[in-house]
């Protein structure tokens, strides 16, 4: 029989999450015939042996799922504890001059050699990532030839290329802006057809010859969900379209709720859609859905339980999230009744060690949202998960949340100086007007 290397998602959703539990190690690895008639027995044979014969014709591997119901079960009150889950803590202060001043919601990611800081109002900012020093600005805010735009919430929205470390701002007219890692304009890359990749939609990964995109607007069938862009001759390539229904955007009882994204602890608007009271649609286009690890890219999408290993070729499942009764169905993912029973993901980071999930129940309820964090150790197989979002550093005294992660295989996050501990104002010689400190973790 004919070995495929890659099989596509319509393939996938052939067999739902349910049937995937028989071989996929979760916690019913049975096939469940115990106490069912022998007509319901023969049914569940069918769909085991048509499952095995269909992995083994598409050379799938279905790994143990990170199981997170479970961990939903035990969950810590407390928050972690920095020390138990990494070995090296690192505050580096940001320089502070009248050229270097972060403004209000500020938003970064650690390269190399360099540490990028967006805020709102101000152009970006490069700094040094080692010593913090500030380095210069990335051009300038405008409507020039070499100037970028700011988005709703006079934000500016940028990626790193981690190889090249040339940073991609978006441009006014669907393009991005391109820069060294001193803020020396370098090009332009303009993107063709914006109604099908609309950068205001899309949350992205700069890679060595591609531009990976994955649109966060779930609400046309010929838009694609996930697709590249050669940066060479600025081809695209649809990866993947929704198979699933789309919201419509046509219904004259459509509101539109736009906040920034310091509400789930990163960067980019935060959109909600919503159609009368018992429909709606939550995304965001800042939160990291897009990344690569070991060579590969992932990519984790809305209510999907799947992360998957993306190439020109199509998707692969990678890891199955084992979200049980929290998960949602598909017939349910614009439904605001029953939201609070059910989990979703808001974004995942991943190094050598962990994956990392910010996530909540709640979505369409702000008012009863309820936010978690989780940490699976690919070494032990096991997940823990814990209330809010706080890891504390005892030795420091010092609190705070995970806000990305960096080239070199940390994860990073931000403090500003009126939440830095008495400690760290004293050790790091800071005051409370000074730019935010940068802690990576290893």
């Amino acid at each position: 029989m004919k070995q495929l290397k890659r099989i596509s998602l319509k393939e996938q959703e052939l067999l739902s999450t349910e049937e995937m539990k028989f071989v996929r190690g979760g916690d019913d690895v049975s096939t469940g015939c115990e106490n069912k008639s022998k007509d319901a027995c023969s049914g569940n044979a069918f769909w085991l042996m048509l499952f095995l014969l269909f992995t083994s014709c598409h050379n799938i591997i279905i790994k143990e799922e990170i199981n997170i119901e479970k961990a939903m079960e035990t969950i810590s009150e407390s928050p972690f504890l920095v020390n138990d889950y990494f070995s090296d803590i690192e505050y580096i202060a940001l320089e502070t001059n009248d050229s270097s001043l972060i403004g209000m919601a500020p938003h970064l990611i650690v390269a190399k050699d360099i540490i990028v800081v967006s805020s709102l109002n101000q152009p970006l900012k490069i700094f040094d990532r080692k010593t913090g020093r500030f380095i210069s600005n990335v051009g300038s805010i405008g409507q020039g030839p070499k100037e970028y735009a700011k988005g709703g919430f006079n934000e500016v929205n940028f990626w790193i290329d981690s190889d090249s470390q040339l940073i991609y701002v978006q441009g006014w007219n669907n393009d991005f802006l391109v820069y060294d890692k001193m803020g020396k304009y370098v090009d332009k890359v303009e993107i063709e057809n914006e109604d099908s990749y609309n950068l205001h939609n899309c949350y992205f990964l700069m890679d060595d010859n591609q531009i990976w995109g994955h649109t966060k607007l779930h609400a046309k069938t010929e838009v694609p969900s996930v697709f590249c862009i050669n940066k060479k001759d600025n081809q695209s390539q649809d990866i993947h379209t929704w198979i699933s229904d789309v919201f419509s955007l046509e219904n004259e009882n459509l509101s539109i709720n736009t906040r920034l994204g310091t509400y789930v602890g990163y960067g980019g608007h935060l959109i909600t859609l919503r159609d009368g009271e018992d429909k709606a649609h939550f995304y965001a286009t800042g939160s990291p859905s897009l990344w690569k690890y070991d060579g590969e890219v992932r990519l984790k999408q809305a209510f999907n339980d799947t992360i998957y290993t993306v190439t020109e070729d199509g998707l692969k499942p990678h890891e199955i999230l084992g979200l049980g009764k929290w998960r949602w169905k598909e017939e349910d993912v614009f439904r605001t009744d029953g939201c609070n029973d059910r989990i979703s993901i808001d974004y995942i980071l991943e190094n050598d060690d962990y994956f990392y999930f910010h996530l909540r129940t709640g979505l369409y309820d702000m008012k009863n949202t309820k936010v978690f964090c989780a940490f699976y150790d690919k070494r032990k197989k096991n997940t823990t998960l814990m209330k809010g979002a706080i890891l504390e550093d005892r030795e420091n005294n010092q609190e705070f949340s995970i806000r990305g992660s960096t080239s070199d295989g940390g994860f990073c996050a931000m403090i500003q100086p009126n939440k830095l501990s008495e400690k760290n104002l004293n050790r790091l010689n800071i005051n409370e007007e000074d730019n935010p400190i940068v802690v990576i973790l290893h």
